[in-house]
């Protein structure tokens, strides 16, 4: 499985924007310098966008609402009317939704995970 470094050289953002939607990202993917850049993008609703960012550090949530810049905005709306959604932003949930999917197929095509989908099938 790749480092989180690793992963980030794998990456080229070419085109992110947010709206009351969530987030929308397109980014080229190479594993290798030598090889073509393949296109991905991603789009991150906004129940899951607020995870992600809490769980980065980039704001806090609270019971009542979200802390950004130390102002509390009471919902997703007001939070995604002054958010910054810059470009470190965009490579750091890629680097997280690539590094997720790669621990998520290291489970299945490992034993146990060979074993639980057999039982679930």
């Amino acid at each position: 499985m790749m480092t989180t470094e690793e992963i980030r050289k794998c990456i080229k953002i070419t085109h992110f924007h947010s709206s009351h939607n969530g987030v929308h990202i397109i980014y080229d993917w190479s594993t290798k310098p030598s090889e073509a850049w393949e296109e991905k993008n991603i789009s991150i609703q906004p129940k899951e966008l607020l995870q992600e960012l809490n769980s980065m550090g980039e704001i806090n949530i609270w019971g009542v609402g979200i802390e950004y810049n130390e102002v509390i905005h009471p919902n997703y709306l007001q939070f995604i009317e002054h958010w910054i959604f810059s470009q470190w932003d965009a490579l750091n949930l890629v680097i997280h939704y690539e590094y997720n999917k790669a621990v998520e197929e290291d489970v299945n095509n490992s034993d146990i995970g060979n074993a639980i989908n057999k039982l679930l099938k």
